[in-house]
């Protein structure tokens, strides 16, 4: 069932309504019943890594400078509040929201209960994923993959190399690149990788042929 014609993105489902961000109206928050129907904007402004989650949602949005700082509201669209400044949501987990700080782009939480915030990483963060086993992610200046407890400890590298990080249970999801982009699972309990697509890493032009010399190209040979 088709429910709108937006372009949506950051897609949430909650409570029968489905949450987004709207491509056509410059990245602004809306939401739609699962039928279609009451289709709204609940915060207009350049929005991105939405999370909804109960009466909230959580997310960040850019100012006329373009910098990012991360908002809760509720989902009715009142009681809008900035929370973080100067940062963007990486993930929400149990009442905890994890950024990433513009200062060092090092990962933090937020703990909504309490208010009271930790640093969790001295480095380049990305690809965070939360659940009950600890938190993942991305460490961009080593290059690996690591795993932490939920209160910041025990912090293990689980992966070295790849790209383009995602983890679902026992699973870690994860590009390989070389003379072709390849997917691969990581079983953690048994420590086994397992290749599961491989994707062409050359560049095709509009009729599908290989382009062998990029050199050869100008801005206006690229179409989005």
């Amino acid at each position: 069932v088709k429910l709108s014609d937006d372009r949506g993105s950051n897609i949430n489902a909650l409570g029968g309504w489905v949450y987004y961000t709207n491509f056509d109206d410059n990245f602004s928050i809306y939401k739609i019943r699962t039928d279609g129907s009451e289709r709204q904007r609940i915060v207009e402004g350049y929005c991105s890594n939405l999370y909804v989650t109960g009466d909230r949602m959580y997310f960040d949005m850019r100012d006329e400078s373009n910098m990012s700082h991360v908002y809760s509201v509720r989902t009715e669209g009142h009681d809008l509040k900035k929370i973080i400044p100067e940062a963007y949501m990486a993930y929400y987990y149990d009442d905890v929201v994890y950024y990433i700080s513009y200062n060092g782009l090092n990962l933090w939480k937020l703990d909504i209960e309490t208010d009271e915030k930790q640093k969790l990483t001295d480095n380049y963060s990305a690809y965070v994923v939360v659940d009950d086993t600890g938190i993942c992610y991305w460490n961009v200046n080593e290059g690996t993959y690591n795993q932490m407890n939920l209160e910041g400890g025990e912090e293990r590298t689980v992966l070295s190399g790849g790209d383009y990080y995602n983890k679902f249970n026992q699973y870690i999801y994860f590009i390989k690149s070389g003379q072709n982009y390849d997917l691969y699972a990581l079983d953690l309990e048994i420590e086994i990788e397992d290749k599961l697509s491989s994707f062409s890493s050359e560049v095709f032009d509009e009729n599908g042929k290989v382009i062998s010399d990029l050199s050869s190209l100008s801005e206006d040979d690229f179409s989005f």
